[in-house]
């Protein structure tokens, strides 16, 4: 193991696979459109242009594809995609078959992709550097993992999501961890967990740096197109079943994490866009069934579970109840038959289609330890009854392997393959739930953007998983410290049953700390009450806030308030000042009102008394001249008694002189004056 490691840590970083060649084929598939041959002819045309050291062979042709690229292509694929190039006149090839150089068309349609590479290593050294800070953070006293090759290991850490088919081109097995090492971590594992923390903490911020890394991805998996035999388009799927394991139906139920949920989701949208039948056996609902079971015994305190795992973390995270489980387990047939996801039982056995179960049982024994041997079981009577359902017919790809048992447990998957390559089968009876959704998302890249990304954030969360030894070893010390009583019964139950104790462990584990055991527990008791009282903290802290707000809003209403009635107030003393003012001068106004009044009433009196005046003297005379009037008349009438016109008018002359002095005696002129006055009262 130590030479393995001073090897890897030894690479230069010129030596060091790089990250361009898969950016390049996301952003050449995305704008081009071309076969999928085309999007790899690039790379070959490119490195045959650049050699200069006379015919190059295929295998050289691939070597310094994989250099420059960091991409590796098999040897039979480039002289596949020699031939090809070669039948469209771009490339010149000898009677050997080696590469001379390119043709003229070859030379024009070749894209210059300097600029491009140069851009690719920017992005990359930032991936890099990122990585790196985030090592020196998580191990800062680990001279080991500081000198790691990082630029590698995240290159193959990208690849894990497509690790079946690249394992498949390569004939190898790239399994990096096994249930019988001694170390509770390999140095594999601890390297996974610092870029699956990487990873998350990128998710979660939302950087570029995040989406440049998606598209890495998608270029990783857009690397597998070769895997096939066609390579100018993927096979067709030939109505194809695949069967669900139990895993995958509590992804798509999200009982188990809601990373994993959209990834399930996402993989199951794209089975029915393809048109494929999706199952899950009877069993299967059974197994679920116990499991549900069990957490809610659990769940009512019937038994201690030894950890929190799977179902149970869901149900402690979300505060779940023994009756919530008890109504989810009678729901789960109506929801998968929404999901389009139907139940099917166990083909009948017959003899003519029988599957030695004991060899097969062996051989995922090989490959996987069942600590339930009725896990090892259900895995065994399923794979049996997809070969019953195959009736002897399947392909040699899994688009026409008529019917596929799709499992999370990669382990089954491999003994699958060891039974498949010892039995002769023409394609293996389970595959990966990372290789479904490879191939199902390589048929239509475009229209499944977000599976990579969410393949990738599911990966990374489950990369900092602790495994079962490490779990093993927590509860250990947990025990440990009750026994020797440094934690009570309940708090060493408290933490058993807590994924974050697991979690703790497996950090220090991955940042090469020592870890003392009862230090160690007694740091996940203390982070555990922080927790408890995390929420009475915020709790008293919103409330803290909301009566300093309080008295902020009071004491600003009594500031403002005061102001206003210090404004009120200069308002009312300005309003009085200007009152006496105005009173001063309404006095002023008022005397000058009555002097004018005063005035004018002279005015108009002295008006008055002259139209009296004259009135009186117009009625006197009007008067008078009636009363002569009068009398003329009644002398005239009695003129026949005079005797003589003399004698008339002395007479009448004495009697009108006489008659009005009379009168005038008679009637003074206050009486004219007084009827003068009511006569203009009167008019007014």
């Amino acid at each position: 193991m130590m030479k393995n490691d001073e090897r890897c840590a030894g690479v230069s970083d010129a030596e060091s696979p790089s990250l361009i060649g898969y950016a390049i084929l996301k952003a050449r598939y995305d704008g081009e459109g071309k076969t999928y041959i085309d999007n790899f002819e690039q790379f070959v045309l490119s490195v045959v242009d650049q050699y200069k050291g006379g015919p190059m062979t295929v295998k050289v042709a691939a070597e310094k594809v994989k250099k420059n690229f960091g991409i590796e292509i098999p040897v039979e694929v480039v002289k596949r995609i020699g031939r090809h190039a070669d039948q469209n006149g771009r490339l010149k090839r000898d009677s050997e078959g080696r590469y001379i150089g390119l043709t003229p068309l070859g030379k024009s349609g070749l894209p210059d992709l300097n600029g491009e590479i140069r851009d690719y290593r920017r992005a990359e050294a930032v991936l890099e550097q990122g990585l790196r800070e985030c090592v020196k953070q998580m191990c800062k006293s680990d001279t080991d993992l500081l000198e790691v090759d990082w630029k590698s290991e995240l290159k193959k850490y990208i690849e894990s999501q497509s690790v079946d088919i690249i394992r498949h081109w390569r004939g190898v097995d790239v399994r990096t961890g096994n249930d019988d090492d001694v170390l509770l971590v390999t140095r594999d594992e601890r390297i996974r967990y610092v870029i699956s923390e990487y990873v998350k903490s990128m998710y979660l911020s939302a950087t570029e740096s995040f989406q440049a890394l998606v598209s890495l991805a998608q270029g990783a998996m857009l690397s597998t197109l070769l895997e096939g035999q066609s390579w100018d388009e993927v096979p067709k799927i030939d109505n194809l079943s695949v069967v669900l394991d139990t895993s995958i139906v509590l992804d798509l139920l999200n009982l188990q994490g809601s990373e994993r949920h959209i990834a399930a989701k996402d993989v199951l949208n794209m089975i029915h866009a393809n048109g494929v039948h999706c199952f899950v056996f009877q069993n299967t609902l059974s197994e679920i069934d116990s499991i549900l079971h069990s957490v809610e015994c659990v769940l009512r305190g019937e038994f201690d579970p030894g950890r929190l795992d799977g179902v149970l973390e869901y149900a402690y995270k979300h505060s779940l109840k023994p009756s919530d489980i008890a109504m989810l387990s009678d729901t789960i047939e109506g929801t998968l038959e929404k999901m389009s996801v139907n139940i099917m039982g166990n083909p009948p056995y017959e003899q003519i289609y029988g599957l030695d179960e004991e060899k097969l049982e062996y051989a995922i024994r090989k490959h996987v330890f069942h600590k339930n041997p009725l896990a090892l079981n259900h895995d065994v009577l399923a794979l049996s009854a997809i070969h019953r359902m195959r009736r002897g017919r399947a392909g040699t790809k899994m688009e026409n392997a008529r019917y596929l048992f799709v499992t999370a447990n990669t382990a089954v998957v491999r003994g699958c393959r060891q039974f498949a390559d010892d039995e002769r089968y023409s394609y293996p009876l389970a595959i990966s739930f990372e290789y479904l959704a490879t191939r199902l998302w390589l048929r239509a890249p475009l229209a499944s953007e977000n599976v990579p990304k969410d393949l990738l954030v599911a990966s990374a969360y489950a990369g900092l998983r602790p495994n079962q030894r490490v779990w093993d070893e927590v509860l250990k010390n947990i025990e440990q410290a009750r026994r020797e009583n440094v934690i009570g019964d309940e708090e060493a139950r408290i933490l058993r049953l807590r994924t974050e104790s697991g979690e703790l462990f497996m950090r220090q584990l991955a940042a090469g700390n020592e870890i003392d055991g009862n230090v160690f527990v007694l740091e996940a008791l203390e982070r555990f009450k922080d927790e408890v009282k995390a929420p009475l903290k915020s709790e008293n802290s919103a409330i803290a806030t909301q009566l300093r707000r309080q008295s902020e809003r009071s004491a600003r209403t009594i500031a403002s308030m005061q102001e206003k009635l210090e404004e009120r107030e200069r308002s009312i003393g300005e309003l009085r000042s200007q009152e006496d003012v105005l009173k001063i001068e309404n006095q002023k106004l008022s005397d000058e009102i009555e002097l004018l009044h005063k005035r004018s009433c002279e005015v108009k009196e002295a008006v008055r008394q002259r139209k009296i005046r004259r009135l009186a003297t117009f009625l006197q005379v009007v008067f008078v001249l009636a009363i002569l009037g009068i009398v003329a008349i009644l002398l005239f009438w009695s003129r026949d008694q005079f005797l003589n016109l003399k004698s008339f008018v002395v007479q009448s002359i004495t009697g009108f002189g006489g008659l009005f002095l009379s009168i005038l005696g008679m009637v003074k002129r206050k009486f004219f004056v007084k009827s003068a006055e009511w006569f203009l009262s009167k008019r007014q």
